[in-house]
């Protein structure tokens, strides 16, 4: 049999203000289709009990990030403002990531990583000017928190101003491959 992936094109948008008690406060991409997100300001967003305050990307969809801008979402766990757990590759360019958050400060046993990026899964590009600055995680990696099995690259990228109570202010790797 043929099958046929889906395709999402979100251009020149908005998403802001939205919670969601689970994960992907702002949006969430998954099964098998292609997100392509160009000029989308993700801002505001937030998860009650789980992960990706700003956007999830999982199973074996694939994305890429243009010239997104994902400021001051806040997850419960890891991933504050992009979190990847997919098969597929994802590519992020020319995008900032500015003050998110991954994980409750004070809360015991809440160590969650990632508070700009979170990743898990295949291959992810993270590159072409993109800032990811002043994030905070409870857990490692306040700006990145690296936990993939898959090849990650991260060319011509600012990293900077991130905290986190744990280890990896900047990025933290702990991935294997």
């Amino acid at each position: 049999t043929v099958g046929l992936r889906s395709k999402l094109t979100v251009e020149d948008t908005e998403i802001t203000k939205n919670e969601a008690r689970a994960g992907s406060g702002g949006l969430h991409h998954g099964g098998d289709g292609e997100l392509l997100l160009t000029d989308v300001d993700v801002t505001h967003n937030k998860t009650g009990e789980d992960h990706a305050g700003g956007i999830s990307i999982g199973d074996r969809a694939s994305a890429t990030l243009t010239r997104a801008v994902v400021t001051d979402n806040k997850a419960y766990d890891e991933g504050g403002g992009l979190f990847t757990a997919s098969e597929r590759p994802i590519k992020v360019h020319d995008s900032d990531f500015l003050r998110n958050t991954a994980g409750v400060p004070g809360l015991e046993g809440n160590d969650a990583g990632g508070g700009g990026v979170y990743t898990e899964g295949g291959p992810i590009e993270i590159g072409g000017e993109t800032i990811i600055s002043e994030n905070e995680a409870t857990g490692e990696g306040g700006g990145i928190s690296i936990d993939n099995h898959g090849d990650v690259t991260v060319p011509d990228t600012t990293v900077s101003l991130n905290e986190t109570l744990m280890s990896g202010g900047g990025v933290e790797n702990s991935g294997t491959g």
